[in-house]
């Protein structure tokens, strides 16, 4: 059970404070009984003042990006910069979107209608997903 999102999976969580506000984004996994595997059809964000009652603010769904309906909704992250808010989602191994939005909570819309990095991406050959948003003090930003 999820101590925090309590009768829901979520995996992956980022949680970050925007507008004095917690907002945890993550992935779902759902269940297959059938095969005792997992498939990932949707990320989610969530939020909270206090860290223990937690909001549901939006549910994000992978047809909404350049992605299209799939059930690989991997790990995410999120950050702020000059007035945009980023929402980075990693699409299985195939690669990491971006979203931007005016709101830590969104409706994000897709940013580039690609990935920003994918296995062509240098270096190459190398599955990139699970992504980490760093923001260094001197305004440098990196993704990890």
């Amino acid at each position: 059970m999820n101590p925090i999102i309590r009768h829901k999976g979520v995996c992956d969580p980022h949680i970050h404070i925007f507008e004095g506000k917690a907002y945890l984004y993550a992935t779902h996994d759902n269940y297959r009984p059938q095969s005792n595997s997992f498939q990932m059809t949707q990320w989610g964000i969530w939020s909270s003042t206090d860290l223990i009652q937690w909001t549901c603010e939006r549910i994000l769904l992978p047809e909404d990006f350049y992605c299209g309906k799939m059930d690989q909704c991997w790990a995410v992250d999120a950050a702020y910069r000059d007035g945009t808010y980023y929402w980075y989602f990693s699409t299985g191994d195939w690669g990491v979107g971006v979203g931007r939005s005016d709101s830590p909570a969104g409706p994000f819309t897709d940013a580039l209608g690609g990935p920003l990095v994918d296995h062509a991406t240098e270096p190459a050959g190398i599955p990139k997903w699970d992504p980490c948003v760093f923001q260094d003090d001197d305004g440098s930003a990196y993704l990890i």
